[in-house]
């Protein structure tokens, strides 16, 4: 007979919890994302439900949305080759080592299907082979100050860790993963390709996100955890973040955590067992950090940090930054006992 074991960090159902009592932002764009990990398959199964909101001076006539994961769909994407123009000794990828996002449902205000009316746009460079970047047309505009609602149904297959996001072993960083739409700026969409010098603009707005996977999987993400509900062998978290413009997860059994608060920040440093003699110099570097920045730039403003210090074999995935959600790599000093 299944079990829950509920665990709340926050004294709140999952999701109602509300972070900023006054945002910091316009909160354009807010997604609902229900995901499930297969380990195995290396795949995600997901539900998204988005909220965007038109804070233009003109209505809207269509979407467009980034599906940056295709850029590892195959060889001939604009990332995959002009990283290999770049790096002419990249290595080509095996089939089983590439990635991708498949749309199996595209619902506008649960009135609308509009699966069939998704068309693959290349707006930068006209390469066929490229479908990072998706437009849907609308059957009736966006007014002014108006929003909509987009169900979205996908599926997103992991490549073998390249450009710090994907799979290493038994090691998942989830980056860059679900449809996400573009910035409608100035009259027209912002919604460029994936190409391997880009960055991802985005509006800001509220993530909800559902996770389940295996039980002995330690997990960390933007946003803060508010519930975790363990079964037999799975186990779902529940995560919510606040004015931020993306949201990022990783997943390994093996994490250690060290969890202290800084300046008022619920910082958390998810490490390689083998980097446990880093501990003392990620925190010490994480408090200078926030108290210069505090000082000289702006408070940081959310209430947790993570930081994740991935093993060895995943070292692919560090070096990257995402809202209250780092990945670092330790190298020098491993392991402790030398």
């Amino acid at each position: 007979m299944r079990f829950f074991i509920l665990i709340f960090l926050l004294q709140l159902p999952a999701f109602s919890q509300v972070i900023f009592q006054k945002p910091l932002s316009d909160r354009v764009a807010n997604y609902k994302i229900k995901a499930s990990l297969d380990c195995q398959k290396k795949m995600i199964t997901a539900t998204q439900k988005l909220i965007w909101k038109n804070s233009s001076q003109q209505a809207v006539g269509e979407l467009q949305f980034h599906l940056y994961m295709n850029a590892f769909r195959n060889d001939s994407s604009t990332f995959l080759s002009q990283s290999r123009k770049r790096y002419p000794d990249t290595p080509a990828r095996s089939r089983q080592e590439l990635g991708g996002v498949d749309i199996q449902r595209f619902s506008l205000n649960n009135t609308y299907d509009l699966l069939h009316s998704i068309e693959y746009i290349q707006p930068n460079d006209s390469n066929q082979n490229d479908s990072t970047v998706v437009r849907v047309k609308l059957p009736q505009a966006v007014r002014p100050g108006g929003e909509v609602s987009i169900e979205i149904d996908f599926t997103c297959k992991l490549p073998k860790i390249i450009a710090r996001t994907g799979y290493s072993e038994d090691f998942f960083l989830l980056g860059q993963w679900f449809p996400k739409i573009g910035v409608f700026q100035d009259g027209k969409w912002q919604c460029h390709q994936f190409f391997p010098n880009s960055e991802f603009f985005a509006d800001f707005g509220v993530y909800q996100v559902e996770l389940t996977l295996p039980r002995e999987y330690t997990v960390g993400a933007t946003g803060v955890l508010l519930q975790e509900e363990s079964g037999d062998s799975l186990k779902t978290l529940y995560f919510r973040a606040e004015d931020v413009h993306d949201f990022a997860m990783v997943a390994w059994p093996k994490f250690q955590r060290e969890t202290r608060e800084i300046e008022g920040i619920r910082v958390t440093l998810l490490y390689a067992p083998e980097h446990c003699g880093q501990i003392e110099r990620y925190m010490t570097a994480i408090t200078h950090a926030i108290r210069y920045l505090n000082g000289w730039l702006s408070p940081y403003p959310y209430p947790q940090l993570t930081v994740v210090d991935p093993p060895l074999h995943a070292t692919r995935a560090g070096s990257m930054e995402y809202p209250s959600f780092i990945t670092s790599m330790a190298i020098w000093g491993i392991p402790a006992e030398f």
